[in-house]
């Protein structure tokens, strides 16, 4: 009579992580640009273009990155996500749109 059972990890279990891990990479990464760039816009904005001194640069920057980034969602939604391409140039811009907003 055999009272211990063994465990033994399935494919699915270590697939599964894999791929846990490789979407939490993502989005770290995905972070971790998102809040460089927006540092950088922030020094940008204060330190050298002075937007004080010329508010429709920044009304214009900002336009720009709204227009920009619903054209990227757009390009992410019907033509990478229906033809089953890499993700990967679509989600770095949106990551820097989203940093410059």
């Amino acid at each position: 009579m055999n009272n211990y059972s063994t465990y033994e990890q399935s494919s699915t279990t270590v697939e599964g992580k894999h791929f846990i891990t490789s979407v939490f990479s993502y989005a770290a990464l995905g972070f971790l640009i998102t809040a460089l760039i927006a540092f950088l816009a922030s020094y940008l904005f204060t330190n050298v273009w002075m937007i004080q001194n010329n508010p429709d640069l920044y009304l214009g920057v900002m336009i720009g990155a709204s227009i920009a980034q619903l054209v990227v969602m757009i390009w992410i939604s019907f033509g990478v996500m229906r033809r089953g391409k890499n993700i990967a140039i679509p989600f770095l811009i949106y990551t820097i749109v989203m940093g410059v907003l």
